[in-house]
C-alpha cells in the first residue's frame, strides 16, 4: 500500500526542477532523461582490498552495500552492545517487520517530495539502526554504499534510525564508486529521535 501511494505521488510530482526553491541550483533534466536499470539481485564480487580504504578508522561495525544490495561478506555487524539493532532493511522486513512498523515511511514517505516518494516506492534495502533507551555505542557505525564499475543502475537505499531517549551513537554513511560508474542513487534517511 505504501509503495503504491508513493509511486502515485512520484507520478504526480516527478523530478524537482529549478523552479523549486530547494533545487534552483541543481538541474536534473539530464538525469530525468537518462535510462538506468535495476540492480541484479546478486551484486558482483568485490575484494576486501577495494573496500578497506573506504572504511572509517575506528569503525568496527560496518554495513556494506554494492549496487544497492547488502553484502554480508564485506560487512561487520556483530559484537554490538545489548539494545542495539544494526541490520539490513531487507533482512528486517523479511524476518521481523514489526520492528519497523509504524516508523518506515512515516517520517518521510508517500506524501513527500518526488524523489522521496520514488525512494519509498522502489526501496529494496538499506539499514535499520535501533537504539534502545539509554544505550550508547562508543565506536562509530558505518554504512558504505558502493557502485560497481560501469554499473548504470538505479538504487534506492533507505536508512531508518530509531533512537530511544538518552541513546547515543555516531553513524557515518558513505557513498563511493569502484572505478568508472554512472548511476542514479536516490537515498533517503528517516530518523526518529527520542
Amino acid at each position: 500500500e505504501l509503495r503504491g501511494r508513493s509511486m502515485a505521488r512520484f507520478a504526480e510530482a516527478g523530478f524537482p526542477s529549478v523552479r523549486n526553491e530547494a533545487w534552483k541550483y541543481t538541474d536534473l533534466r539530464r538525469l530525468a532523461r537518462a535510462t538506468f536499470k535495476p540492480a541484479p539481485p546478486v551484486p558482483p564480487v568485490v575484494a576486501r582490498t577495494s573496500v578497506a580504504p573506504l572504511l572509517v578508522a575506528g569503525a568496527p561495525h560496518v554495513a556494506v552495500f554494492v549496487d544497492g544490495r547488502f553484502v554480508p561478506a564485506l560487512s561487520k555487524l556483530g559484537g554490538l552492545p545489548k539494545g542495539v539493532t544494526f541490520r539490513s532493511l531487507a533482512q528486517v522486513l523479511a524476518e521481523s517487520p514489526k520492528l519497523v512498523e509504524g516508523y518506515l515511511g512515516r517520517i518521510v514517505g508517500s506524501d513527500g517530495p518526488g524523489l522521496v516518494a520514488l525512494n519509498t516506492a522502489l526501496m529494496e534495502d538499506g539499514v535499520v539502526l535501533v537504539l534502545d533507551k539509554g544505550v550508547a555505542v562508543e565506536s562509530p557505525l558505518q554504512v558504505l554504499h558502493l557502485s560497481s564499475e560501469g554499473a548504470g543502475y538505479a538504487v534506492h537505499p533507505r536508512l531508518l534510525v530509531i533512537a530511544g531517549e538518552s541513546s547515543a551513537a555516531t553513524l557515518v554513511e558513505s557513498f563511493a564508486a569502484l572505478g568508472s560508474a554512472q548511476g542514479f542513487t536516490d537515498a533517503v534517511a528517516e530518523m526518529e529521535v527520542g
